[in-house]
């Protein structure tokens, strides 16, 4: 597709990343019409300073009728409704400046997401809770290549707002965090992104032990100020 065509077809924004590795990255950005719109973090968890004592007593839980699952082989199809549904709480992340819409998963493209992980020799493990009704109240998940097993990474992590306030997050990430060493007793660490601005994780996160790797920064360009930007440039 034409990139002059994408107005016409609704898509009016560019989203780009850069790190702090690759400074020429933010130079291209700036020129080029992009405005910063978040500001975050590769965070890195060595699990050799994982304070002894937490994992276990982050999931130490008292008998409140929330209960606990592992997912290693996709999600049930029994769950595939509710856990598409589930997903939406991922629009609760902060999106500081980004002029970005809420994303729907649905069912189709949780399979499609499974798919393409497998494909890419990844394994994946999803850790749900479930409220004392039964439905999802929360989720995290973990991956990592076979082929090279030592860095897993940390994905989505979220909790329904209504069910916020139990601990739930800190089980979720430590009992997957369990399950996941003994599956993979090669890992070494755990790598995650975050926004600066989403305090309940990050203080999640710091307590678990990860620490700052790598800042980066989502940017966002309107489709014909960038193309306009480009075409000034080009000899």
């Amino acid at each position: 597709m034409e990139l002059r065509s994408w107005p016409a077809s609704g898509r009016t924004l560019l989203i780009a990343q850069t790190t702090d590795r690759v400074p020429a990255g933010e130079v291209f950005a700036r020129r080029y019409g992009f405005q910063p719109g978040l500001s975050n973090h590769v965070n890195r968890l060595l699990l050799a300073d994982i304070p002894d004592g937490l994992l276990e007593a982050w999931t130490t839980r008292p008998d409140d009728g929330y209960t606990l699952e592992v997912w290693a082989d996709g999600v049930p199809d029994a769950d595939l409704d509710a856990y598409a549904q589930l997903l939406n709480v991922m629009n609760s992340a902060p999106r500081d400046g980004l002029d970005v819409e809420d994303q729907r998963t649905t069912p189709e493209e949780v399979r499609s997401m499974e798919r393409l992980a497998r494909a890419g020799g990844r394994q994946t493990l999803t850790a749900v809770i479930r409220a004392p009704d039964g439905t999802l109240a929360g989720l995290t998940d973990l991956s990592w290549r076979p082929a090279q097993p030592g860095i897993v990474a940390q994905g989505n992590t979220g909790v329904r707002p209504e069910h916020r306030g139990h601990g739930l997050g800190g089980w979720l990430k430590a009992a997957n965090i369990c399950e996941m060493q003994r599956l993979n007793p090669h890992a070494t660490e755990i790598r995650t992104q975050n926004a600066d601005s989403n305090g309940p994780m990050l203080k999640i996160n710091s307590a678990l032990g990860f620490r700052p790797f790598m800042a980066s920064t989502v940017w966002q360009g309107a489709v014909n100020a960038v193309l306009d930007s480009l075409e000034r440039r080009l000899p």
